[in-house]
């Protein structure tokens, strides 16, 4: 039984949308080596449109970063339909949202209840190389998932707003003072799908940097365990 859930750890790459995150490039080789480490084959979906029927047979459908491209409604509607029969999917954005990156990831997310906000997150105080955007964040929510990480290198990276509590919880966020808490990563349920969201390419080129890694493990392994209605909250 162990055997096929490992062989059902199959990770998609989207690079049909201008992606930024190129799992084949030497920038993301750490995190190509973390996933074959923990027992995630990696295969890419150049074809397009998306529909259900390309991504039934994997686990985590990954969208690494659009660039200059956009989703189309029918697209999205199928990648809602996967997720709600009980699929993973992980939304990745970077600094400047959807409006710095010409896509529109955030009409996917709004159907998951939260936002990218076009900004670039930048730390007076916790930030490293003589660069504020380079930013650590020490901001961890207190959940079983982000049980014992202390900080997260998030880089150079947009925050997330959460409109729907019920729909996005959050995980990293800024911990410096602000009018109101700027999120870096969330999480949560769609239907039988389960889906976290990450306003930075950093956290996965940064992978061994902090508690990158440990934190990517714990997220990989949640988003990739089966739901059935037994179990939805």
């Amino acid at each position: 039984m162990a055997e096929q859930e490992q062989e059902s750890k199959r990770i998609l790459f989207d690079i049909g949308h201008g992606e930024q995150l190129d799992i084949t490039g030497p920038e993301y080789e750490p995190f190509k080596d973390f996933l074959k480490e923990n027992n995630y084959e990696v295969w890419q979906l150049n074809q397009t449109p998306v529909n259900a029927e390309m991504l039934k047979d994997y686990t985590i459908f990954f969208i690494g970063a659009p660039k200059n491209t956009k989703f189309e409604e029918e697209e999205i509607t199928e990648i809602l339909n996967f997720l709600r029969e009980g699929g993973a999917v992980v939304l990745v954005n970077a600094a400047g949202g959807d409006q710095h990156n010409n896509t529109n990831l955030n009409t996917l997310a709004s159907h998951l209840g939260h936002q990218f906000n076009g900004d670039y997150l930048a730390h007076e105080q916790d930030y490293e190389n003589g660069d504020f955007y380079q930013v650590i964040c020490k901001g961890i929510s207190m959940d079983p998932l982000t049980m014992g990480i202390r900080s997260v290198f998030v880089g150079n990276s947009c925050t997330i707003t959460i409109e729907d509590p019920s729909a996005a919880k959050s995980l990293v966020f800024s911990h410096e003072p602000w009018p109101e808490s700027r999120h870096i990563v969330v999480n949560g349920f769609y239907s039988l799908g389960r889906y976290f969201s990450v306003g930075s390419l950093d956290i996965f080129k940064n992978i061994l940097r902090h508690d990158n890694s440990f934190l990517l493990q714990s997220l990989l392994y949640w988003v990739s365990e089966l739901r059935s209605e037994s179990t939805m909250l």
